[in-house]
């Protein structure tokens, strides 16, 4: 891997790690205000979120529809960020995160190997065995994972960087141990 490769890497994942922790700041905030918008931001002004987390919440108290294009970009973009955070809590998503899998597009009929060959080793002149593959067919479909936890209101509205760390590990671990 070249330096600017490795570059590009370290800054795609200081990106995704980012939007995984303004993605649950975002929850967090609406939890202290039991999910009242205007509440929460007033939360995140409080505790000097960021200002993505700002405007996700002033775009929510904002009339509008979900007809625009636009519509809720910024909470996907912390939600996706959210979504590849796990690499380091499951090993499914460890091995993602590290390019081992071949990413195909959904609704994708692939061909998986489930007996793969195996090699022997013979003698000079003996008879060499022969292998086979055994494969199936399945269309590669769409599945969510989700994690749902309840906390305290104390835990809700502590601005203390140990909380948000807490409620994004914990989520991010319930969503990994449910990937497969």
């Amino acid at each position: 891997m070249t330096i600017a490769q490795q570059i590009g890497r370290v800054n795609a994942n200081l990106e995704t790690a980012t939007r995984a922790r303004e993605f649950v700041a975002y929850a967090k905030h609406l939890l202290a205000a039991k999910g009242g918008v205007g509440e929460a931001l007033h939360y995140a002004e409080g505790n000097r979120a960021t200002p993505g987390i700002l405007n996700v919440l002033k775009s929510a108290l904002e009339a509008g529809g979900t007809t625009t294009d636009d519509w809720g970009s910024e909470l996907a973009t912390f939600s996706n960020g959210f979504a590849a955070s796990p690499a380091g809590f499951g090993a499914y998503d460890r091995m993602l995160s590290d390019n081992a899998f071949t990413r195909m597009p959904m609704k994708t009929r692939m061909a998986v190997v489930t007996v793969a060959i195996s090699g022997a080793t013979v003698n000079e002149a003996k008879p060499k065995p022969i292998s086979k593959f055994v494969f199936t067919n399945p269309t590669l479909e769409p599945r969510k994972s989700t994690a749902i936890v309840v906390v305290t209101e104390e835990l809700a509205k502590s601005a203390a960087p140990a909380a948000f760390t807490l409620l994004g590990d914990e989520l991010r671990k319930g969503v990994a141990r449910n990937r497969h």
